[in-house]
């Protein structure tokens, strides 16, 4: 073979690698690593931050995809099929079903009946709950967060609460969570993005 033409084929098989995209990747049957680690290579030295002079658009689209799928991945590490995706959405509409038959929700108001009021205009004076979780086998245990309050919890189905973290440094509370393992053992986000006043996060 002639050496230009050598040099043109290796020089248009360098382009069609460096031009695929994680769409033409995928429909080419590649896997999720194999598509990751092209991907790092192709974009070898570009940044996703759009405060570094290396940033690239691209790069910042790839990475979105890539924490996209890791975490919704088969077990063995490749994309699920569309019978698993399936096979799933008709389970939860069954066990949705299921439970919309074996539960009921009689609601009761508990108050606040007499409203705190406040003299800046644009806020009554109520506060803002940002999460609420229940204790996963006793329903009268219930824990709230507060936007700048801290977590509260009842023991009687909201009758009464007890405030739990007036000794911390920080009471913007953004979510709650009983460790699946154990309920004994709780995990409150910290930090509450409100406007410019930002109570920050302190673990």
């Amino acid at each position: 073979m002639d050496k230009k033409w050598l040099v043109l084929v290796s020089v248009f098989g360098v382009f069609s690698l460096k031009a695929q995209t994680v769409q033409d990747l995928m429909s080419q049957g590649e896997n999720y690593t194999e598509i990751r680690d092209k991907m790092y290579e192709k974009y070898e030295g570009k940044s996703f931050s759009k405060r570094s002079g290396n940033y690239s658009r691209e790069f910042k689209q790839f990475k979105r995809w890539e924490y996209f799928w890791k975490h919704r991945l088969s077990p063995d590490g490749d994309f699920p099929s569309a019978d698993a995706l399936s096979k799933a959405w008709r389970d939860i509409q069954l066990s949705d079903a299921q439970m919309s038959k074996t539960t009921s929700a009689n609601w009761e108001f508990f108050g606040p009946k007499n409203l705190p009021t406040s003299d800046i205009t644009f806020y009554p004076g109520l506060g803002r709950i940002n999460a609420i979780a229940m204790h996963p086998t006793n329903r009268n245990i219930i824990l709230a967060g507060g936007a700048g309050s801290g977590v509260w919890k009842t023991t009687d189905k909201g009758q009464t609460w007890t405030p739990k973290m007036d000794a911390m440094p920080n009471v913007g509370i953004s979510d709650i969570v009983y460790d699946p393992n154990n309920p004994n053992v709780i995990y409150a986000a910290s930090g509450d993005a409100d406007g410019n006043r930002n109570p920050y996060s302190t673990g």
